[in-house]
């Protein structure tokens, strides 16, 4: 119980009192999908694509051969605190492989009497020369893990540092920026030192859609950004293209090209955003008389 003071002490302060959490509580948190079998499949393939088939099936049976209650009660309490965990973050447990890093410790619980034993064996009938089949072993295993971390984990998937730099320059380092970029934007930030929101879909895809959702024009998500941009960035074209064809007509119309490359396009001097903010300026001096 004294583990769950601090988050949830952390978490309620931020969505209840301050706000700052409660778009990411509204983005992880959608209980609807619990009503759907589909959920509950993909849960258990993107766990099962992390964890791997052989090791899951060797947990499942290694924890039989646990030999104390204490053993069998902790792999029982992380299960049950893992399949919580699911049932509050509905939409990342179902799309975001990372979240299924808490199972790793359970699994390997549960594997251990077996590789403890397959050890123990191999090491009696081996002899004095053990050590190397073990040798063996363990490079295919730190070279495949190596293998894993170079092609898949480690595939750079976001702007290149230096880029990221010259768009922030471009853009004044802005802190009012909307912007189309991979991983939401995040990394293009934090390198080009500037802030602002990513540009949002006009309606969520059909299985993560919320039963009273309804799609959203470009002024109606331009409202709900919470400020007047100054610049559009787009860098991940393919979304740009793929999902956001109205807000491209709706820059094409009303924007200006400020800078144009094959690694990103930005727009400044929108007329009806000036005019948004020249009628919401007017209404503060009005008010003031």
């Amino acid at each position: 119980f004294l583990s769950l003071i601090f988050p949830l002490v952390f978490y309620g302060y931020g969505i209840y009192i301050t706000g700052s959490l409660q778009g990411q509580a509204d983005l992880s948190f959608r209980p609807y999908l619990l009503t759907r079998w589909a959920f509950w499949t993909g849960w258990f393939d993107n766990a099962l694509q992390v964890i791997g088939i052989p090791f899951f099936l060797l947990s499942i049976l290694g924890y039989f051969f646990l030999r104390h209650a204490s053993s069998r009660y902790l792999a029982i309490g992380m299960a049950i605190g893992y399949f919580i965990f699911g049932l509050f973050f509905t939409f990342h447990i179902h799309t975001h492989p990372y979240y299924q890093i808490q199972i790793f410790p359970l699994i390997c619980i549960c594997m251990a009497p077996i590789l403890v034993e397959i050890a123990a064996s191999f090491k009696k009938n081996a002899g004095k020369y053990w050590w190397f089949p073990a040798s063996i072993i363990l490079f295919i295993a730190i070279y495949s893990s190596w293998r894993n971390v170079k092609f898949t984990l480690y595939t750079p998937v976001f702007e290149d540092p230096g880029l990221a730099w010259i768009i922030g320059e471009e853009v004044n380092h802005s802190p009012r920026t909307v912007f189309v970029a991979y991983h939401y934007g995040m990394p293009l930030e934090y390198y080009g030192e500037f802030t602002g929101a990513p540009w949002p879909v006009s309606i969520d895809d059909p299985f993560y859609r919320r039963p009273d959702a309804k799609e959203e024009s470009v002024q109606e998500r331009l409202d709900g950004l919470g400020f007047i941009p100054e610049y559009f960035v787009i860098t991940n074209f393919d979304l740009f293209h793929r999902r956001h064809q109205d807000l491209q007509a709706y820059l094409e119309e009303n924007c200006e090209v400020l800078a144009q490359t094959d690694s990103y396009l930005i727009y400044n001097s929108c007329q009806k955003l000036d005019y948004a903010a020249n009628k919401s300026v007017s209404k503060v001096a009005w008010s003031w008389q």
